[in-house]
């Protein structure tokens, strides 16, 4: 955990870097944050195994099949273009700050599901394919009968795979429906609307559970993946692929920037609304404490802008600027605003454009981790034969 003390006079340093007008608001958080983890490098393919993190061996991994070309993809203004993307208009939704959200559970989940956020979730689909190698996962599955995709949002990773796996019955869930209709398509594979931290609905068994960018999105995360736990089959594996907005750089030039401040500003105003957003690093110890076995941590550093020599890191880079650059204005309103930290709607969205520029800045090298986790539930003889970490938090 970060001492609350140094956590103080680093946010008292701070003020140096925000106009005159915004120092007001600036207050210190009461809030821990945990700032450092073990990592683990354990058995996965062949192309991921190292013990650096990926970014150092991006260039060296096969290409994409076809080739991705980022800029005809974004747009001048950094969106995807919305011939390009598939924007499906959730009826159970509701306006706020300019955008609008899932009505479903009103104020559970804080990123919208507009067409900018629609978008911009599809765009963050094709740099998971470039991180994880053009693949959909990376846990051992193979020919699974039966697939839950939780928090699926534009359900894309649920029609690829299901196409990928026609004798998968493949359902995806979500708080918004802004799936689209795939049923003449695609008979294997079916949207609902779901709140996970409930009880589920859903029909298991199920082979393979796949969550993707969630650190957001609960309250309590173990008790989803003791869900999870009971709806797989003996045998049967969870794979987590995370991340967190704890942006860096190996070169500290991300120091002292608007962006680094951010970092704590974010955190805090998700912790004061009862979320715990640096939670990626802890799946890999909440998977043991559930009883998964098997249990696999790869953390991979992605350039959060172009700044990389390398043709693949840049691109990547480019997909990440486009990304972080619409994630900052969606999380912002809310997380640093009424609903978080009190700050003025004025001074949230001056905040927001000095760290939009810090993104868009190639002289700051900056990385974002993400993360894939996997587990398998244990087949019947086997429990009991691993040991459990215990640990109150």
């Amino acid at each position: 955990m970060l001492d609350p003390e140094s956590f103080d006079q680093d946010m008292a340093s701070a003020a140096y870097m925000w106009p005159a007008e915004l120092h007001s608001q600036f207050s210190t958080p009461q809030y821990p944050l945990v700032v450092d983890s073990g990592l683990s490098t354990s058995q996965l393919p062949q192309f991921a195994r190292s013990s650096q993190p990926v970014l150092s061996n991006i260039d060296s991994l096969p290409n994409m099949s076809p080739p991705l070309h980022i800029e005809d993809q974004v747009d001048s203004v950094g969106h995807y273009p919305h011939e390009k993307g598939s924007t499906i208009p959730d009826p159970l939704s509701y306006s706020e700050h300019g955008r609008t959200f899932q009505a479903y559970k009103q104020h559970k989940y804080d990123l919208p599901n507009d067409a900018v956020e629609q978008d911009r979730l599809d765009l963050g689909h094709s740099l998971w394919r470039m991180v994880m190698n053009d693949t959909l996962h990376w846990a051992p599955v193979d020919k699974p009968s039966r697939v839950l995709d939780i928090g699926t949002g534009t359900g894309i990773w649920a029609i690829e795979f299901a196409e990928l796996n026609p004798q998968a019955k493949v359902i995806g869930t979500d708080l918004s429906l802004i799936q689209p209709d795939m049923n003449g398509q695609l008979p294997n594979l079916e949207f609902i609307r779901e709140d996970v931290e409930e009880e589920w609905t859903l029909e298991g068994p199920f082979d393979f559970v796949h969550l993707r960018l969630m650190f957001t999105c609960f309250n309590d995360h173990r008790s989803v993946m003791r869900k999870a736990y009971d709806s797989l089959r003996p045998g049967g594996w969870i794979e987590y692929q995370d991340s967190e907005v704890d942006y860096d750089s190996d070169d500290y030039s991300h120091r002292g920037t608007a962006l680094h401040k951010w970092n704590f500003l974010i955190k805090a105003g998700a912790a004061a609304r009862g979320r715990d957003i640096e939670v990626s690093r802890k799946y890999k110890e909440y998977l043991m404490q559930i009883g998964f076995v098997d249990v696999v941590e790869k953390k991979i550093k992605v350039p959060g802008n172009p700044w990389p020599a390398g043709r693949r890191r840049k691109e990547m880079g480019e997909i990440a600027e486009v990304i972080s650059t619409e994630a900052v204005q969606a999380m912002s309103p809310k997380m640093l605003g009424d609903e978080g930290l009190g700050m003025s709607p004025d001074a949230v969205q001056q905040i927001v454009s000095l760290v939009q520029g810090n993104i868009h800045d190639q002289k700051i090298h900056i990385t974002w981790p993400f993360y894939v986790v996997c587990g398998r539930k244990p087949f019947p003889d086997e429990v009991g034969q691993h040991p459990v970490v215990n640990r109150e938090d």
